[in-house]
């Protein structure tokens, strides 16, 4: 059984969002903060949320935030019974939760689901190549998604966190596709082909459009 652990601060400008995506989906939890707002947690609680609080990381760094709540929303997912986690941003809308799901259990049960793997143009100098699975919504076994998510970077740290969490996982600097082609899925084609949308709801991004589409066309190379 699958369960969405949505991750991230709350937002005023994500709460009608959070209320409305997932307010007919009964397997959910919400991990945040604990100096949320009980008002808003309230609202979510009342929609089926169960949630977990957590005190900031330290080293406070977004790689930090993302891996703690991650973590933390996995290992309740797992001591509930469930075998399979979806990790969602809170600050990401998806027109068709209960469709979005439906997809991902398609997949191999023992895979790691991204969305896709992105290249940097191949007119870049080496030095700024950048490649790396995007993980802003990923799915799979608990087991794998809680070790993805269970390394905290130094404030020293340098890396994006796609690069940083798939070169811990994987112990392998400077990655290419080749080198986990069969060790995980890319669904962005499948997505698209169902009418899945994401539109991000935090405040400053609304001019990125829709997800999906920025990926496939962006200079960068995109993976299906």
């Amino acid at each position: 059984m699958s369960c969405i652990v949505v991750q991230g601060p709350l937002y005023d400008k994500c709460m009608p969002y959070l209320l409305e995506d997932y307010k007919n989906y009964p397997h959910k939890i919400l991990s945040t903060w604990n100096t949320e707002d009980p008002e808003k947690l309230e609202k979510l609680r009342k929609i089926g949320f169960r949630i977990v609080l957590s005190d900031y990381p330290s080293p406070r760094t977004a790689i930090n935030h993302q891996a703690l709540t991650t973590k933390r929303g996995t290992e309740l997912a797992e001591s509930l019974g469930y075998n399979h986690v979806l990790r969602f941003r809170s600050d990401v809308h998806c027109n068709d939760i209960s469709k979005l799901i439906g997809i991902y259990e398609s997949y191999n049960k023992d895979k790691l689901v991204f969305l896709t793997w992105l290249e940097s143009p191949d007119h870049n100098p080496p030095h700024i190549y950048h490649a790396y699975l995007m993980d802003h919504i990923v799915y799979g076994p608990t087991d794998k998604i809680f070790k993805y998510y269970s390394v905290l970077a130094s404030h020293q740290e340098d890396r994006y966190s796609e690069k940083f969490f798939q070169e811990s996982y994987f112990v392998k600097d400077n990655l290419v596709y080749d080198d986990i082609r069969e060790k995980v899925a890319l669904c962005i084609g499948d997505l698209i082909s169902n009418d899945i949308t994401f539109f991000y709801t935090k405040p400053g991004y609304e001019d990125h459009g829709e997800m999906l589409y920025r990926y496939t066309h962006c200079p960068c190379r995109c993976i299906y």
